[in-house]
């Protein structure tokens, strides 16, 4: 099993145990709303009965198709806050990987989308992992013409490819993003057994 594997299981087994709180308590919320709403029902039902019998049901079945809604509105929102907290939580545990598998990961991106001329813009944390000697061992290995920019990029990995006529952000941010769009109903899956 690989590390990113290994680190992958941790996170949605931490991810499952904080959904599995969230959803009791997005579910008690929801019990309370829909009995709430039935509450309201019975209310608004008697008040009708005396105006007007024949429109009660058309009343009563809004109503519940309304509370329903409540219920999936607030259930959905608690999903998409327990997924979100497993991506942030993804993002921190990948800055947190050993340095010479953070070095395997930058030279993955640089492999894969680096070109001849582009500049290397890393963030500040990366300094003492990303050097000069590294990308010159880089350029050297794909027999390209990279450097490392002196300035440093505000982002919190990854690193963004310059050059003068295009810029391709490889950023930690912005791949566990892309990664998200592919990977969220996954992770719901294991989740909440979606």
């Amino acid at each position: 099993m690989s590390a990113s594997k290994a680190i992958i299981d941790r996170i949605l087994a931490d991810a499952k145990s904080n959904a599995e709180q969230i959803i009791s308590d997005a579910k008690s919320k929801a019990k309370a709303i829909s009995m709430k709403s039935q509450a309201e029902a019975a209310s608004y039902k008697a008040e009708q009965i005396k105006i007007a019998n024949d429109a009660y049901d058309e009343i009563e079945k809004r109503k519940v198709t309304v509370a329903n809604l409540e219920v999936r509105k607030v259930l959905l929102e608690a999903k998409q806050s327990v997924i979100s907290s497993v991506f942030e939580a993804a993002l921190v545990e990948i800055r947190n990987i050993n340095p010479t598998e953070y070095k395997n990961l930058i030279t993955r991106m640089l492999s894969n989308n680096a070109s001849d001329e582009d500049t290397v813009i890393i963030c500040k944390d990366d300094e003492k992992v990303i050097t000069q000697s590294y990308i010159e061992k880089i350029a050297k290995q794909m027999k390209i013409n990279i450097t490392l920019s002196k300035a440093y990029g505000s982002f919190s990995g990854g690193i963004i490819l310059e050059n003068k006529n295009y810029d391709k952000n490889l950023t930690l941010d912005v791949e566990l993003e892309a990664a998200r769009d592919t990977l969220e109903r996954e992770v719901a899956q294991v989740l909440f057994g979606e």
